[in-house]
């Protein structure tokens, strides 16, 4: 194989479908594509992908991230890099005019870390400055295709710890990129330090680049908003036709937890498309994840914020919606109003004009230390207001049919009542 053929090859990077997978998958895909690099995403959840992550995890870990190490482990051999972020901080957050520190579940910033040391992985920093990067990992492309042709000049020999033949050339080096955006453009800087590392590009390229992402990302949570999946978005976004909505006839019905459990039909048995089909309008925290007036005033119902950032999304909206119900402009696809945010604030009540919940769904995985916070304020709140509340945990150890028996006799409590 010749030199120009190497060097014109794309480097694949391989993106594991789970954890930030469903809540920042369009902006990842977009900047990559932008920047000149092929993706490969893992497979969907199954059974081989939680026993391999297993078998790479403690006990003590929680199942969303066994997961990923699974999803980790099937992306070996598609692909030169992974995809692996540190998310620290994305938003600043103030209550009651006062600030708090918003910042990540420990699983999230500690990733790239537990991935390389369980798995046996290098990362980018550990293959030296970035045309001796480059150079690296043309020569693992070139050890990956075979022999050199000959008459080929051979690539100099790099040392171990800077990239070379002694690296396992079937595993992909690792992404190890920092996400705090309230340092502002440091989080372009940082993703471009790292990228610039495996292929050349301006500055100027990656801020135009990193501009269309987020523009794909605000219409993915708008899409979002209006009550799709995220498989569905992900199909409207590439060119499908936007799907209907089923009738609802049994009323809004709120569905709370994380992204990668809720929408990770393994894990949690496609619990929202589940009630959708038994006729419920399914409520999730990421249909009011753009509405902000709606989980700030689920947010005064706390003393203050908690400090992770899933956490306090998932726990506003499920206040909000249990405490105040819904307008018809929300139940329409729009925007809470401010007029009716004024009204709540005034009257800390629902107005005689909304639509009340007829139950709430909290899906938990086993081990979660955040969602021990979370499950109690929405205890308390569910008691004092009368609302029927279902607890569903998931582990490794769930299956199909024991979530299936508890979603369809919570559904007849709920028919009943």
């Amino acid at each position: 194989m010749s030199t120009d053929s190497v060097q014109s090859r794309r480097l694949t990077i391989g993106v594991p479908r789970a954890l930030d997978y469903y809540a920042h998958f369009p902006l990842v895909r977009e900047l990559l594509v932008g920047l000149g690099f092929d993706y490969v995403v893992s497979e969907p959840t199954n059974r081989a992908v939680v026993d391999a992550g297993t078998s790479y995890t403690v006990s003590d870990a929680c199942i969303p991230v066994k997961i990923f190490h699974g999803h980790v482990e099937s992306l070996f051999g598609r692909c030169d890099a992974l995809y692996l972020p540190r998310l620290v901080k994305l938003r600043r957050l103030k209550h009651d005019g006062r600030s708090f520190r918003e910042t990540f579940c420990p699983k999230f910033i500690g990733l790239p870390d537990i991935v390389r040391n369980s798995m046996g992985l290098e990362t980018i920093e550990q293959l030296g400055p970035a045309a001796r990067a480059r150079r690296a990992l043309r020569r693992r492309l070139r050890l990956r295709e075979g022999e050199v042709a000959p008459g080929v000049r051979e690539l100099p020999v790099v040392q171990r710890g800077q990239g070379g033949p002694g690296l396992d050339t079937d595993r992909p080096i690792v992404l190890d990129i920092d996400i705090d955006l309230t340092k502002r453009l440091g989080t372009l800087y940082r993703v471009a330090n790292q990228l610039r590392r495996l292929r050349f590009f301006s500055y100027p390229r990656l801020y135009l680049t990193y501009r269309r992402a987020l523009r794909v990302q605000r219409r993915y949570e708008n899409l979002l908003g209006a009550g799709l999946s995220p498989r569905e978005v992900l199909a409207v976004i590439d060119g499908a036709e936007r799907p209907e909505r089923p009738p609802t006839p049994r009323g809004p019905l709120a569905v709370v937890g994380y992204p990668y459990l809720l929408y990770d039909r393994f894990l949690a048995a496609g619990v929202v498309e589940r009630f959708t089909k038994r006729g419920y309008d399914v409520w999730t925290p990421w249909r009011l994840w753009k509405d902000k007036r709606a989980l700030a005033l689920g947010a005064r119902v706390k003393s203050r914020p908690l400090f992770w950032h899933f956490s306090n999304i998932v726990c506003d909206a499920g206040l909000y919606l249990m405490r105040y119900g819904l307008t018809p402009e929300q139940l329409a696809g729009e925007r809470l109003s401010r007029r009716g945010y004024l009204y709540r604030l005034a009257r800390k009540r629902p107005g005689a004009h909304d639509t009340p919940i007829r139950g709430l769904v909290h899906v938990t995985s086993a081990t979660c230390g955040p969602d021990a916070f979370v499950g109690k304020y929405l205890e308390l709140t569910a008691k004092r207001l009368d609302i029927p509340l279902m607890v569903l945990q998931v582990d490794e150890q769930s299956g199909e049919a024991g979530v299936l028996t508890r979603l369809e006799a919570f559904c007849d409590m709920l028919e009943r009542r």
